[in-house]
Protein backbone atom coordinates (compact mmCIF):
# COMPACT_ATOMS: atom_id res chain seq x y z
CA UNK A 1 0.00 0.00 0.00
CA UNK A 2 2.96 2.17 0.38
CA UNK A 3 2.31 3.89 -3.22
CA UNK A 4 -0.54 5.15 -2.42
CA UNK A 5 0.34 7.08 0.81
CA UNK A 6 1.25 9.99 -1.14
CA UNK A 7 -2.60 10.99 -2.18
CA UNK A 8 -4.02 12.77 0.35
CA UNK A 9 -6.69 10.95 2.74
CA UNK A 10 -10.54 11.58 3.93
CA UNK A 11 -12.64 10.29 5.88
CA UNK A 12 -16.24 9.85 4.40
CA UNK A 13 -19.50 8.80 6.67
CA UNK A 14 -21.43 7.28 3.08
CA UNK A 15 -21.27 4.36 2.21
CA UNK A 16 -18.79 3.63 -0.25
CA UNK A 17 -18.10 1.04 -2.72
CA UNK A 18 -16.23 0.49 -5.97
CA UNK A 19 -17.34 2.29 -9.24
CA UNK A 20 -19.21 4.48 -7.22
CA UNK A 21 -20.18 8.48 -7.31
CA UNK A 22 -20.10 10.41 -4.25
CA UNK A 23 -20.32 14.39 -3.12
CA UNK A 24 -17.87 15.73 -1.02
CA UNK A 25 -19.53 19.27 0.50
CA UNK A 26 -18.71 21.38 3.79
CA UNK A 27 -15.27 21.64 5.45
CA UNK A 28 -14.27 18.17 3.43
CA UNK A 29 -14.40 19.93 0.02
CA UNK A 30 -12.57 23.32 1.24
CA UNK A 31 -9.90 20.82 2.02
CA UNK A 32 -9.98 19.55 -1.33
CA UNK A 33 -10.59 22.44 -3.74
CA UNK A 34 -8.91 25.29 -1.22
CA UNK A 35 -6.44 23.96 0.60
CA UNK A 36 -4.84 20.44 -1.31
CA UNK A 37 -6.04 22.86 -4.50
CA UNK A 38 -6.71 19.29 -6.17
CA UNK A 39 -8.34 19.54 -9.41
CA UNK A 40 -10.57 17.19 -11.74
CA UNK A 41 -8.51 13.81 -12.37
CA UNK A 42 -6.27 13.98 -9.17
CA UNK A 43 -6.56 10.99 -6.82
CA UNK A 44 -7.36 10.46 -3.48
CA UNK A 45 -7.72 8.01 -0.32
CA UNK A 46 -11.29 8.16 0.64
CA UNK A 47 -12.11 5.59 3.91
CA UNK A 48 -14.75 4.37 7.02
CA UNK A 49 -15.18 1.07 8.71
CA UNK A 50 -16.11 -0.61 5.35
CA UNK A 51 -12.61 -0.19 4.00
CA UNK A 52 -10.26 2.49 1.84
CA UNK A 53 -10.48 3.42 -1.20
CA UNK A 54 -8.88 5.18 -4.35
CA UNK A 55 -11.26 7.79 -5.61
CA UNK A 56 -10.73 10.15 -8.56
CA UNK A 57 -12.04 13.91 -8.84
CA UNK A 58 -14.27 13.76 -11.80
CA UNK A 59 -15.98 16.90 -11.57
CA UNK A 60 -16.03 20.17 -9.03
CA UNK A 61 -17.86 23.48 -8.69
CA UNK A 62 -17.85 26.31 -6.15
CA UNK A 63 -19.80 24.32 -3.41
CA UNK A 64 -18.94 20.61 -4.26
CA UNK A 65 -16.43 17.76 -5.62
CA UNK A 66 -17.78 14.77 -7.09
CA UNK A 67 -15.48 11.85 -6.59
CA UNK A 68 -15.48 8.64 -8.70
CA UNK A 69 -14.24 5.52 -6.29
CA UNK A 70 -12.80 3.16 -8.60
CA UNK A 71 -10.24 0.75 -6.34
CA UNK A 72 -10.60 -0.58 -2.94
CA UNK A 73 -6.67 -0.92 -1.09
CA UNK A 74 -7.90 -2.35 2.76
CA UNK A 75 -10.65 -4.34 3.74
CA UNK A 76 -13.35 -3.82 5.75
CA UNK A 77 -11.97 -2.89 9.35
CA UNK A 78 -12.51 -6.15 11.43
CA UNK A 79 -10.42 -5.06 14.49
CA UNK A 80 -12.32 -6.57 17.41
CA UNK A 81 -10.12 -3.98 20.15
CA UNK A 82 -12.64 -2.89 22.83
CA UNK A 83 -10.73 0.17 24.35
CA UNK A 84 -12.48 2.99 26.37
CA UNK A 85 -11.00 6.25 28.02
CA UNK A 86 -12.87 8.16 30.37
CA UNK A 87 -11.42 11.74 30.20
CA UNK A 88 -11.42 15.21 31.70
CA UNK A 89 -12.45 18.57 30.06
CA UNK A 90 -9.31 20.18 30.51
CA UNK A 91 -7.83 23.23 28.42
CA UNK A 92 -8.64 23.00 24.34
CA UNK A 93 -5.55 22.58 22.95
CA UNK A 94 -4.47 20.27 25.75
CA UNK A 95 -8.15 18.61 24.97
CA UNK A 96 -7.14 18.37 21.40
CA UNK A 97 -3.81 16.96 21.68
CA UNK A 98 -4.86 14.19 24.25
CA UNK A 99 -7.56 13.27 21.65
CA UNK A 100 -5.29 12.78 19.15
CA UNK A 101 -3.24 10.36 21.07
CA UNK A 102 -5.90 8.92 22.70
CA UNK A 103 -6.65 8.41 18.62
CA UNK A 104 -3.16 7.21 17.22
CA UNK A 105 -3.04 4.74 20.38
CA UNK A 106 -6.24 2.54 19.32
CA UNK A 107 -9.08 4.30 21.66
CA UNK A 108 -12.38 2.90 20.51
CA UNK A 109 -14.28 4.83 22.78
CA UNK A 110 -13.85 8.54 24.27
CA UNK A 111 -16.15 9.47 27.23
CA UNK A 112 -15.78 12.95 28.40
CA UNK A 113 -16.35 12.89 32.45
CA UNK A 114 -17.24 15.83 34.35
CA UNK A 115 -15.76 15.72 38.33
CA UNK A 116 -15.80 18.04 40.96
CA UNK A 117 -12.72 20.06 39.80
CA UNK A 118 -13.78 19.98 36.48
CA UNK A 119 -13.47 23.57 33.97
CA UNK A 120 -15.36 23.06 31.35
CA UNK A 121 -16.32 26.57 30.63
CA UNK A 122 -13.68 26.66 27.86
CA UNK A 123 -14.92 23.37 25.69
CA UNK A 124 -15.74 23.92 22.62
CA UNK A 125 -17.53 20.54 22.46
CA UNK A 126 -18.51 20.73 18.66
CA UNK A 127 -14.60 20.81 17.62
CA UNK A 128 -13.95 17.21 19.48
CA UNK A 129 -15.12 15.06 16.42
CA UNK A 130 -13.09 17.12 14.17
CA UNK A 131 -10.26 16.65 16.17
CA UNK A 132 -10.97 12.62 16.26
CA UNK A 133 -11.56 12.61 12.22
CA UNK A 134 -8.22 14.91 11.53
CA UNK A 135 -6.37 11.96 13.97
CA UNK A 136 -7.72 9.10 12.33
CA UNK A 137 -7.09 10.60 8.86
CA UNK A 138 -3.59 11.09 9.93
CA UNK A 139 -2.69 8.28 11.98
CA UNK A 140 -4.05 5.81 9.12
CA UNK A 141 -6.65 3.86 11.13
CA UNK A 142 -10.24 3.11 9.39
CA UNK A 143 -12.69 3.72 12.15
CA UNK A 144 -12.64 6.75 14.15
CA UNK A 145 -13.67 6.37 18.07
CA UNK A 146 -17.17 7.11 18.89
CA UNK A 147 -17.64 10.12 21.08
CA UNK A 148 -19.60 9.64 23.67
CA UNK A 149 -21.76 12.13 25.50
CA UNK A 150 -20.19 13.74 28.85
CA UNK A 151 -21.22 12.02 32.08
CA UNK A 152 -20.85 12.80 35.64
CA UNK A 153 -18.44 10.96 38.18
CA UNK A 154 -21.22 9.86 39.86
CA UNK A 155 -22.83 8.02 36.79
CA UNK A 156 -19.00 6.46 36.09
CA UNK A 157 -19.40 4.53 39.94
CA UNK A 158 -22.46 3.29 38.61
CA UNK A 159 -20.82 1.23 35.84
CA UNK A 160 -20.68 -2.38 36.18
CA UNK A 161 -17.39 -2.19 34.12
CA UNK A 162 -13.88 -2.66 35.60
CA UNK A 163 -12.37 0.26 35.40
CA UNK A 164 -8.34 1.13 36.01
CA UNK A 165 -8.16 4.43 37.15
CA UNK A 166 -4.80 6.37 37.87
CA UNK A 167 -4.88 8.28 41.07
CA UNK A 168 -2.12 10.70 42.19
CA UNK A 169 0.05 9.84 45.40
CA UNK A 170 -3.10 7.82 47.34
CA UNK A 171 -1.19 5.06 45.55
CA UNK A 172 1.84 3.48 46.10
CA UNK A 173 1.58 0.32 43.85
CA UNK A 174 3.04 0.97 40.60
CA UNK A 175 1.11 -0.38 37.25
CA UNK A 176 2.25 -3.65 36.08
CA UNK A 177 0.62 -5.01 33.06
CA UNK A 178 -1.95 -7.54 35.29
CA UNK A 179 -3.95 -4.55 36.35
CA UNK A 180 -5.44 -3.03 33.73
CA UNK A 181 -8.37 -3.22 31.63
CA UNK A 182 -9.93 -2.29 28.95
CA UNK A 183 -11.81 0.66 30.80
CA UNK A 184 -8.83 3.49 31.54
CA UNK A 185 -9.85 6.64 33.68
CA UNK A 186 -7.99 9.81 34.38
CA UNK A 187 -8.63 12.70 36.40
CA UNK A 188 -8.93 16.75 35.41
CA UNK A 189 -6.44 19.39 36.35
CA UNK A 190 -6.14 19.18 40.15
CA UNK A 191 -6.79 15.71 40.31
CA UNK A 192 -9.47 14.28 42.35
CA UNK A 193 -11.13 15.52 45.34
CA UNK A 194 -10.59 13.83 48.94
CA UNK A 195 -14.70 12.72 48.12
CA UNK A 196 -13.89 11.43 45.09
CA UNK A 197 -10.62 9.30 45.78
CA UNK A 198 -12.48 7.83 48.95
CA UNK A 199 -15.15 7.17 46.71
CA UNK A 200 -12.68 5.58 43.98
CA UNK A 201 -10.63 3.39 46.56
CA UNK A 202 -13.34 2.02 48.36
CA UNK A 203 -15.43 1.09 44.92
CA UNK A 204 -14.97 -3.10 43.72
CA UNK A 205 -15.04 -1.79 40.46
CA UNK A 206 -12.60 0.70 40.28
CA UNK A 207 -8.71 -0.53 40.09
CA UNK A 208 -6.25 2.37 41.58
CA UNK A 209 -2.97 2.21 40.02
CA UNK A 210 0.06 4.76 40.11
CA UNK A 211 1.89 6.15 37.40
CA UNK A 212 4.84 6.79 39.41
CA UNK A 213 5.96 9.52 41.64
CA UNK A 214 5.77 12.55 39.51
CA UNK A 215 2.33 14.12 38.93
CA UNK A 216 1.31 14.00 35.61
CA UNK A 217 -0.89 16.36 33.48
CA UNK A 218 -4.20 14.67 32.67
CA UNK A 219 -2.77 14.47 28.74
CA UNK A 220 0.27 12.87 30.10
CA UNK A 221 -1.24 10.22 32.33
CA UNK A 222 -3.67 9.12 29.47
CA UNK A 223 -0.75 8.44 26.46
CA UNK A 224 0.95 6.63 30.14
CA UNK A 225 -1.90 4.61 30.42
CA UNK A 226 -2.50 3.29 26.66
CA UNK A 227 1.15 2.83 26.16
CA UNK A 228 0.76 0.38 29.03
CA UNK A 229 -2.07 -0.94 28.02
CA UNK A 230 -1.10 -1.64 24.38
CA UNK A 231 2.09 -2.93 25.22
CA UNK A 232 0.40 -5.41 27.32
CA UNK A 233 -2.08 -6.57 25.09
Amino acid sequence: MKEYYKYPRIYVATSLKHNSFIEITGEQYIYIANVMRLKKGHIIRVFNSKGEFLAKIDSEDKKRVTLEVFEQISPEDKNSLDLWLYFPLIKQDRLRFMIEKATELNVTHLVPVITEYTNKANVKFDKLDHYIIDATEQCERLTPPVLHQQITFEDLLKSNNKITVAVEREVTDFISKTQMTNHLFIGCEGGFSEKEKHLLLNNPNFNPISLGETILRAETAAISLLCIYNFGR
